[in-house]
């Protein structure tokens, strides 16, 4: 860009550029009869631009100025990749690709403090696949990995992009559902476990069916200090119910425990 323009001048069009976010890091090479003053400097720092070349242009310093930035682009795409190889590395679960347990309680906490703060309901479900010892044991632990994998591609595809899925050991998921009340996390819970027992997966053995027993709280009714203690009032309830029946919705009302058994 030269910097003697019509109009706006050359700093005055790179400050217009760089208000566009998609062209925040877009490099700005100026070409200008001026150099070496620090008023022409302090212009295009505060612009934005990256360097400068005198007239009369000289083909190969422009041409060699272009792949610096080319090579300064391709480090930094690199870069990015890497940051984003590695946040995904520290906040996923290898095996499912849902959230791990550890990036999930803080965002679970964060979720939680704000829900408190403004008076918003907030609601947890905690899923358990029923009998997944006997999938393993009868069906080998590569088929065991397809089930949980597929478990989350249910979760998802019935979710919204708000909700936040997580496995939080083993064959058990925790779901944590913002400004949803209790009647909504009950109804979610319901239709996945519809969705669960609807589901076949094809195996050598033949097709293998799966089902799940999930418990529901609301924050709004719960009452509690932490996350940690609204998961173990649900995992204490959904304890107590799958020794006497699987393949259920158990709600958590005031530390009370209701079962909608499935029909």
């Amino acid at each position: 860009m030269d910097v003697q323009l019509s109009g706006m001048d050359g700093f005055e069009t790179a400050e217009l550029i760089r208000g566009y976010k998609i062209f925040e890091a877009l490099p700005i090479l100026f070409i200008t009869v001026e150099h070496g003053s620090d008023e022409f400097a302090r212009r295009g720092f505060e612009a934005g631009t990256f360097d400068y070349i005198t007239k009369p242009v000289d083909g190969s310093v422009l041409k060699s100025k272009a792949n610096s930035f080319l090579a300064l682009e391709r480090q930094e795409r690199r870069r990015a990749q890497a940051d984003a190889e590695l946040t995904f590395l520290v906040t996923t679960d290898p095996l499912t690709n849902a959230l791990n347990r550890g990036h999930f309680m803080t965002l679970a906490q964060a979720e939680f403090e704000r829900s408190r703060r403004y008076g918003n309901i907030l609601s947890v479900i905690l899923l358990d696949l029923d009998h997944f010892k006997h999938v393993n044991d009868n069906y080998g632990h590569a088929t065991g990995d397809r089930v949980l994998r597929a478990l989350v591609g249910i979760c998802r595809s019935t979710l919204r992009t708000i909700d936040m899925v997580a496995r939080y050991g083993g064959e058990e998921f925790v779901i944590l559902l913002p400004e949803t009340e209790m009647a909504g996390a009950r109804f979610t819970a319901e239709r996945l476990r519809q969705r669960i027992e609807a589901a076949t997966m094809s195996t050598e053995n033949g097709d293998l069916a799966i089902t799940a027993s999930f418990g529901v709280a609301c924050l709004d009714q719960a009452q509690l200090m932490s996350v940690e203690k609204l998961l173990d009032h649900v995992d204490q309830a959904l304890y107590r119910i799958k020794s006497a029946g699987r393949n259920r919705v158990v709600v958590c009302e005031d530390q009370a425990i209701s079962a909608t058994v499935c029909g």
